[in-house]
């Protein structure tokens, strides 16, 4: 029996889409605007899974894996403004006062701020999925340092805009729909809430996808 396409067509709204405002980042739950993109590396087992497989074994008896995980990472490529590097508004919204020279002041400074900083990915479904309303939802990738800036630049007479990239390391992530994720992440259930589709000039969190 053929399948009927036309089904297929009135559930469209049924697969994430990534880019066209439909996904957004913040960084210590506020938004940063200005970012050409955002990739998310997740945390990889921290080590191979091992084989039991003795000599007289014709297949493993077994495939061991590890227990835990490694570090993520989000790599972020941020559009440089005039007098101001692009470290300056993640130290800022993180409650940084003063300015930070280079990669070495970053640590210091993230180093010295009392409460671990978290970035929050935030999801924004159509209106209607399959007939259903779906709130905004998203990942918090908790205890966020800056591991590296790249700072580098080559400038010639074709140059354009100055696109510069900063490696951001986190040690695991929670799913927004979680139990009780409110109440070890303040402001995450009003910022779900209340998420804000586009700001005055068309950006969300760390620009708008």
């Amino acid at each position: 029996m053929a399948e009927d396409i036309t089904s297929s067509f009135s559930n469209r709204a049924k697969f994430r889409v990534g880019g066209s405002g439909f996904t957004a980042f913040y960084w210590a739950g506020q938004p940063v605007g200005f970012a050409q993109s955002v990739r998310v590396t997740a945390p990889k087992p921290i080590t191979n899974p091992s084989v039991i497989q003795p000599m007289d074994a014709r297949y493993p008896l077994q495939v061991i894996t590890p227990g835990a995980v490694s570090e993520g990472y989000l790599d972020i490529a941020l559009l440089e403004l005039y007098k101001s590097k692009i470290w300056d508004r993640l130290l800022k919204v993180a409650g940084v006062a003063g300015q930070a020279n280079d990669l070495a002041d970053v640590f210091y400074a993230l180093a010295a701020v009392d409460q671990p900083i978290s970035a929050i990915k935030v999801v924004v479904p159509p209106a209607k999925v399959q007939g259903a309303e779906i709130k905004p939802y998203g990942e918090i990738y908790n205890n966020c340092v800056i591991t590296q800036i790249a700072d580098d630049e080559t400038i010639d007479v074709r140059t354009m805009e100055i696109v510069k990239n900063i490696t951001i390391a986190y040690t695991h992530v929670t799913r927004t729909d979680a139990p009780g994720v409110t109440t070890f992440t303040p402001g995450v259930g009003n910022l779900l809430s209340n998420y804000p589709s586009q700001d005055a000039y068309g950006r969300g969190g760390f620009g708008q996808y």
